[in-house]
């Protein structure tokens, strides 16, 4: 759908019953490197390029931008205790899932239970993580009993990693 920012302000400013069809043109992330998505999961071209570079990019196969709305605010909300958001999301064509966060973290949360190991890695962020998110390559949260977190450094979560093997 064509919803061109532009004309939806104009509506706005010359027909209150036209209020909820400017606000849906609004975006909330760019889709697929083409286009914007509103938070009603409209697909718009802008006429200029004078949206935000900053906002995150969605990644999908045509006709799942609902779908993927639904898991963005979902994961935007899950991550609200770790004060980060999604700088991208990307489900492939095997519908699996791949998160990047605004601090560079990559997550690959794979295709089951998303929402559950992304919860998961909520809780445990701030043991294994904690103040070296600059230091993770990626972690992969695809394992049923845990996740994976590759080091950008060598060293770096050793200690957990040595704690972790030591204890009973």
């Amino acid at each position: 759908m064509m919803c061109p920012r532009a004309s939806a302000r104009a509506i706005r400013r010359t027909s209150s019953s036209c209020h909820s069809a400017a606000s849906r043109c609004e975006p909330i992330a760019r889709w697929n490197k083409q286009g914007l998505l509103s938070g009603t999961g409209e697909i718009f071209l802008p006429q200029e390029q004078n949206y935000s570079e900053t906002l995150p990019i969605l990644v999908g196969p045509d006709g799942k931008q609902m779908m993927m709305l639904g898991y963005f605010n979902e994961i935007n909300r899950l991550l609200q205790p770790l004060h980060v958001k999604i700088s991208s999301l990307e489900l492939t064509s095997y519908l699996s899932w791949k998160l990047i966060l605004e601090n560079g973290i990559v997550l690959q949360m794979g295709h089951k239970d998303v929402l559950t190991r992304l919860n998961h890695f909520v809780k445990v962020y701030p043991k294994i993580i904690g103040d070296h998110a600059v230091d993770v390559d990626y972690i992969d949260l695809r394992y049923p009993n845990g996740i994976a977190v590759r080091w950008k450094t060598e060293g770096v979560g050793s200690d957990f990693t040595h704690s972790r093997k030591t204890k009973p």
